[in-house]
């Protein structure tokens, strides 16, 4: 996978999509059920944070099931589904820059745990990031998963949830504002993603960062830098 800015350092990501998914069990069900939400929220944690070392959820909770599907106009998602009886909230988890897409170990991993505090999780697989571009092609395969996953009968009809992780921000921020899928969203949160295209592409390329007073260089591995211009060359003017 391409370097990623100190924002989305592992451990960083880590406590982010933690407090993600305790505001998203705490808050997304009615107040009687909130102290239950709670305790799946702290098991969540406690197995999320120390990267399945403390199974606190795997081991009370049903194994989710994995589906893969058909979005329209094109692409494909894994659907991750809740082990216990429907209605369940549904949440779209956007991967960023690798190579695997839908299918990284990483994501899969944090899908499947999502799926077992009793979220029904689709990841869209999105072609350009697979291949290290930025295009907003990939914003109509968020928008299709939004749209497809709101259409499920299974699936609570009080709205969807969007977590993109990294540079996965740009086509789930994109999707969201989209007529078709906007209405069906009702919260989009963006982990370590940027705000500025050009300072992206400056630092996958170069190692330089700079925001506001904050600046400074990291080391890349030479090959990252020279895939990630390699796969977007087409954007260079002769």
């Amino acid at each position: 996978m391409t370097s990623e800015p100190a924002a989305t350092h592992p451990v960083v990501r880590l406590l982010a999509v933690g407090a993600v998914c305790l505001v998203l069990l705490g808050l997304a069900v009615p107040v009687g059920l909130r102290a239950t939400a709670a305790v799946t929220a702290a098991r969540f944690l406690a197995e999320f944070l120390t990267e399945g070392r403390r199974p606190w959820l795997s081991s009370v909770t049903p194994a989710p099931s994995r589906e893969t599907l058909t979005l329209a106009p094109a692409g494909r998602a894994d659907l991750w589904r809740p082990g216990t009886p429907p209605p369940h909230r549904g949440l779209v988890l956007v991967h960023g820059l690798t190579p695997e897409g839908k299918d990284d170990p990483r994501l899969a991993w944090a899908a499947r745990l999502l799926a077992r505090a009793g979220l029904a999780v689709l990841v869209p697989d999105l072609p350009a990031m697979r291949s290290q571009r930025l295009r907003p092609d990939d914003a109509a395969v968020v928008a299709g998963a939004i749209t497809r996953l709101a259409a499920d009968p299974r699936i609570h009809p009080g709205g969807l949830a969007v977590v993109a992780v990294s540079v996965g921000a740009a086509p789930a921020l994109a999707a969201a504002g989209e007529a078709a899928a906007a209405r069906h969203v009702r919260l989009v949160v963006a982990l370590g993603g940027y705000a500025d295209a050009r300072e992206l592409v400056r630092y996958f390329t170069t190692g330089h960062y700079a925001f506001g007073e904050v600046s400074g260089r990291v080391r890349h591995d030479p090959a990252l830098a020279q895939a990630f211009v390699a796969a977007n060359l087409d954007l260079v003017r002769d």
